[in-house]
């Protein structure tokens, strides 16, 4: 995609003479987005974006109907590997058909495809009975549903709204659904990208191990000098990144973070049994039509569990709080 002023476009800026087949484009000048150019290629795009609460990798990819799906497959569980523990959605063209996306039938390719994403822990979110692609040939108009989007699980309760809008330039129709990145009520987000505990670095063993793997990965100063285009920079700039990183997982302790819950009642085992329903609730929307009564019946009975765990919790936690009371807190005015 050429860039156009205002909008940033984030693709493969490798020349390997093909086309470019994927592509993010960002419209917010706002948002903080870096590209993973170690996982974009002409077919799949992934960036990463992060604000003051939240850290979100998003993929684009295009799977080309002539040519086998498993290497792409593969890319995807490389992406998920590497961003483990981050908020992940992925969408694009397929070309692959299956009743977890809404198509009438299942092909190899989308039998593969859905085994990967059960694999990954990955969500379908394609919701409703509209087609993603419609073209017209001949006197026939022909539907289908290609396009899948599909989330991990820490992202579910996140998004929102997921539809097929207009056909717009394009046998494709646009899908447009919501995030929600905003800090959730009753907890305690981290303001920090911090990951390592330098305060307890052994310094020695990691200037040691960076040094091995700059010359297992070839950086050094003659490289760069001879280094004449961006492409050429950025990807060097990447690998020293990745090698410090590296050397740091070895030789650094991690931080240790503790997440606090201002609820008073809230606790574990209620945020368990919430993402446990918010999956359930999204099975029911992707569930084939000789499945959806089951689905639907283990998920009310999910949900009539989590709500009564709920309302235990609130009222224990009320009477415990009433419990502490005396004379000398905040109920003597009223006793005596």
């Amino acid at each position: 995609m050429r860039d156009y002023r205002g909008v940033k476009i984030l693709q493969s800026v490798f020349d390997t003479g093909e086309v470019v087949k994927a592509a993010i484009a960002v419209f917010d000048d706002d948002l903080e987005v870096y590209q993973c150019l170690e996982h974009t290629t002409n077919n799949i795009s992934v960036v990463k974006i992060r604000n003051l609460t939240s850290e979100l990798i998003l993929v684009s990819f295009y799977f080309e109907p002539g040519k086998p799906i498993e290497p792409y497959l593969e890319q995807l569980r490389n992406i998920h590997k590497s961003f483990g523990g981050c908020g992940i959605i992925m969408g694009g063209d397929c070309n692959a058909k299956s009743v977890w996306w809404n198509s009438q039938r299942e092909d190899e390719r989308g039998r593969l495809m859905a085994s990967s994403f059960i694999e990954m822990g990955m969500h379908i979110l394609n919701e409703g009975d509209e087609p993603t692609f419609r073209t017209i040939r001949g006197d026939k108009t022909l539907k289908s549903h290609i396009d899948v989007t599909v989330s991990t699980e820490n992202m579910m309760d996140k998004i929102h709204s997921w539809s097929v809008d207009d056909f717009i330039g394009s046998d494709h129709g646009t899908i447009i659904f919501e995030v929600d990145l905003q800090k959730k009520v009753g907890q305690k987000c981290i303001r920090t990208t911090r990951k390592f505990n330098t305060k307890k670095a052994d310094w020695d063993k990691f200037t040691t191990k960076l040094a091995e793997l700059q010359i297992k990965f070839t950086i050094n100063e003659d490289k760069v000098r001879k280094i004449n285009n961006k492409s050429e920079l950025e990807e060097i700039a990447k690998k020293y990144n990745d090698i410090i990183v590296e050397a740091a997982e070895e030789t650094i302790p991690k931080l240790k973070r503790i997440e606090l819950l201002t609820l008073p009642w809230w606790n574990r085992e209620l945020e368990a049994l919430k993402k446990k329903v918010t999956t359930m609730r999204r099975r029911i929307r992707c569930a084939a039509p000789v499945r959806r009564g089951y689905v639907i019946a283990e998920y009310l009975k999910e949900k009539q569990n989590y709500e009564e765990q709920a309302q235990k919790a609130k009222i224990n936690s009320w009477k415990d709080f009433c419990g502490k009371q005396d004379r000398e807190s905040l109920w003597r005015e009223y006793i005596g």
